[in-house]
């Protein structure tokens, strides 16, 4: 099976920062080579969002609705604040979390 190019894993990188522009001015995600933390390329980012590794597909940050919640913004304004898009990954290339800060990087058959 074909692994990931370093170019593919470089611009799964970029993918990922896009994705939590949030989090820009604070410790960033890394690459890290075949061998590191799985057989390929994988993202590490513990200083990252809580638990980014799970919302990879998209889906509601719990820990953000809450606080919003508790700062007294509206139901609806919360939702949205919570809301984590899909990570759009160059193509032939799909991520799977390893833990709640490391995603690994496989090649597709596309």
């Amino acid at each position: 099976m074909a692994k990931v190019t370093k170019s593919q894993a470089e611009r799964s990188l970029a993918a990922v920062k896009k994705a939590f522009p949030g989090y820009a001015e604070g410790p960033q995600p890394r690459l890290f080579e075949p061998g590191f933390h799985a057989d390929g390329w994988t993202i590490g980012w513990e200083e990252g969002p809580y638990q980014w590794t799970y919302y990879l597909e998209g889906g509601t940050d719990e820990e953000v609705y809450w606080l919003a919640k508790e700062a007294g913004v509206d139901e609806a304004r919360a939702r949205k604040m919570a809301e984590t898009p899909a990570i759009v990954w160059p193509k032939g290339v799909w991520a799977e979390a390893q833990n709640h800060w490391c995603v690994a990087l496989y090649r597709t058959e596309s």
